[in-house]
């Protein structure tokens, strides 16, 4: 068992970004679910054609790329085909179910289908009103396709780190962190007219080529991929990108210190643009700042990185171990949505921090900050933009430290908690508590129900420094909004909290806590920290504690990862070795209420590890996730994860 340690208090920063499930959709008896991607996740539309003929669809795909169809009595196998638009062009891909479930559509998919059956998956999907062709689909044929793609790709899922292979039915996110989908990123798989091609995305370079109807035939150049390394490298650049995010979405708060350690030192940053430093910061500024020009409403995220091309022999001499071109997606709370111009971003030799660099004049240059048009374009130009003049000053913040009631909501704070109640039939239920003390947020489905264990927000780091279960925070907070305000979904509450002990250890995040559904009760979470000590090693995203539990009661008590169960013992570790997964659940019964269970279901998959310490006749239940998004030279680290509570 490692020891985790809290990192000592931070500055304030929320970070926005999305927080959907991190599985690749439900797996009901009665629909298909999954994620449409290529590598980036695909915004568009997917249909369903049953074996008769019958359509279910089009459905939209979320910003994830997530889609579910209902099946109810339409008659298996399942053709799915997804749709969508980049620039003038409409792009399609395939994919095939036996059954309800998880199944995805993806480069891979269209392959399989394609080596499966021998026709083009178009041609088998047919036209609108007229029955698909699934002779040649069965369980049988896909598993053997699969099998025939597994080997042909072989040589790069070693580089890659991909020991589990299903593009089909597999786990799979859009996201850096699923290894399959990041490799996807890095390479392209087409096929078209009985051919498959695949290719270097950075470079365009042809690693493999030959025909669907022999697939063995094909021979991959390994030496013309895309290192290993770059998927790290995704990962590394996604943090950035947050991290800028982050500071952007300050609002009226963000000056130019804020941004600095974005851009690179470098006395020849402007020499191919012609825009120093000094102005792309000021750019940012300018638009996201105070009074800036900003017009779409509050920044929620930047999301959904995409690496152009490596840039790095462009920038021979100017301290960067490696540079790319890539762009990213601006969000907005409003939900409108912006592709961002192409930035490029060089990783410096002396802190291995990813910063913007300056743009050769072939690449283009800028911030990202030069957003417009529509996700289907990629649009601005280089440069500031000082002096556009694109709208009004953001609004002023609506959070208070006050209590607040209203007719069927309130938020009291009474000594170090902070308590988030419901009108339940006349009577205000307390559903959420947060604890400035500890940093400590518990639910509660209910005056029936007991409490869940409680998620301490501060994040841990293992170091040198004293090991803390929960460390005081300030908070502030606002009521259920009707409309979407500065983050808060409508209808919930927004808990921020910061802390800074003011030795340069800053951060802080959010919960936001929706009121109670038919039969549950959410809260999401998001950390960002900005630093930390800097012989830490590990970022602890969240720990889990329970108050003393009846050792009588352990029985009734266990977490659930994956597909495995385990039992809470009486004392000692029970989730060792550590565990990795995107999600838990904790099902649990409390002293004299209903039994109840906590979900948690994080942004990627992290490690979890769990110890039970005896104090007689009780127990206390300690049960850590810890993240590898943190970079230890700079401290900075983020994370975000769903609690849902259930009676």
């Amino acid at each position: 068992m490692r020891r985790h340690r809290f990192a000592h208090a931070i500055l304030f920063a929320a970070l926005f970004f999305s927080l959907g499930a991190c599985g690749g959709g439900s797996q009901s008896g009665s629909s298909v679910s999954g994620v449409a991607a290529t590598g980036a996740p695909i915004v568009g539309t997917v249909t369903l054609k049953d074996s008769n003929g019958l359509l279910n669809g089009p459905v939209s795909t979320d910003s994830e790329g997530r889609f579910s169809l209902a099946i109810g009595k339409l008659t298996p196998p399942y053709l799915l085909k997804v749709e969508w638009t980049t620039g003038a062009q409409t792009q399609t891909l395939f994919s095939a179910a036996m059954e309800a479930g998880n199944v995805h559509i993806n480069p891979l998919t269209h392959l399989a289908l394609a080596l499966a059956t021998g026709s083009a998956p178009a041609t088998l999907f047919g036209a609108t009103g007229t029955p698909p062709d699934t002779t040649r689909i069965s369980k049988a044929s896909l598993t053997t396709a699969v099998g025939q793609i597994r080997t042909l790709l072989t040589p790069l899922f070693n580089d890659y780190g991909i020991t589990d292979f299903d593009p089909l039915n597999g786990p799979y996110t859009a996201a850096p962190a699923n290894r399959l989908d990041a490799m996807l990123d890095v390479i392209t798989v087409k096929t078209e007219n009985g051919q498959v091609t695949i290719s270097n995305r950075l470079t365009g370079t042809v690693i493999g080529a030959g025909s669907t109807a022999n697939p063995a035939g094909i021979s991959l150049d390994k030496t013309k991929a895309p290192a290993g390394a770059v998927l790290g490298e995704i990962e590394e650049l996604t943090e950035r990108i947050y991290a800028l995010g982050a500071a952007m979405k300050r609002g009226n708060a963000l000056a130019t210190a804020d941004l600095e350690g974005f851009f690179l030192s470098d006395p020849a940053y402007g020499a191919s643009s012609g825009h120093t430093r000094t102005q792309d910061i000021a750019s940012i500024v300018a638009i996201f700042g105070p009074g800036g020009s900003n017009a779409d409403g509050p920044l929620k995220l930047l999301k959904n990185l995409r690496l152009v091309s490596d840039e790095t022999t462009k920038y021979t001499g100017r301290s960067v171990t490696k540079v790319y071109l890539l762009n990213y997606e601006f969000v907005f709370e409003s939900g409108k949505t912006f592709r961002g111009d192409n930035v490029t971003f060089g990783k410096e030799t002396a802190t291995g921090l990813w910063k913007f660099i300056g743009g050769d004049s072939s690449a283009g240059n800028g911030i990202g900050s030069n957003y417009g048009g529509a996700l289907t374009g990629n649009y601005g130009s280089s440069g500031t933009l000082v002096g556009i003049g694109w709208g009004s000053p953001l609004p002023p913040s609506p959070y208070t430290s006050d209590d607040l009631v209203s007719g069927s909501w309130k938020i009291v704070k009474s000594g170090s908690l902070v308590q988030v109640s419901w009108l339940v039939e006349g009577d205000y239920v307390p559903c959420a508590e947060f604890n400035v003390a500890t940093s400590g947020l518990r639910l509660r489905y209910g005056s029936g129900a007991g409490w869940s264990p409680t998620a301490l927000l501060k994040p841990t780091f293992q170091g040198d420094k004293a090991a803390y279960q929960g460390a005081p925070v300030t908070a502030q907070w606002q009521g259920p909004q009707s409309v979407a305000v500065w983050g808060n979904a409508a209808n919930a509450v927004m808990i921020e909290f910061q802390w800074d002990e003011g030795n340069g250890d800053k951060g802080g995040g959010f919960a936001q806590i929706s009121p109670p559904g038919s039969n549950s009760l959410s809260a999401q979470v998001i950390i960002s920290v900005l630093s930390a000590p800097a012989r830490t090693t590990s970022f602890g995203l969240v720990t889990l504690i329970t108050d003393p539990i009846p050792t009588d009661q352990l029985a009734t008590q266990s977490v659930v990862i994956g597909n495995q169960t385990l039992s809470i013992p009486p004392s000692g570790p029970f989730i060792e070795p550590p565990l990795l997964g995107a999600g838990l659940t904790w099902n649990s019964q409390s002293v004299g209420a209903s039994a109840s269970s906590l979900a948690v279901n994080f942004m990627q998959e992290v490690t979890m590890t769990g110890q039970a310490v005896a104090a007689s006749p009780n127990t206390l239940v300690r049960l850590y996730a810890e993240s590898d998004r943190y970079n230890a030279s700079s401290g900075v680290a983020f994370g975000g994860y769903t609690l849902t509570i259930k009676p």
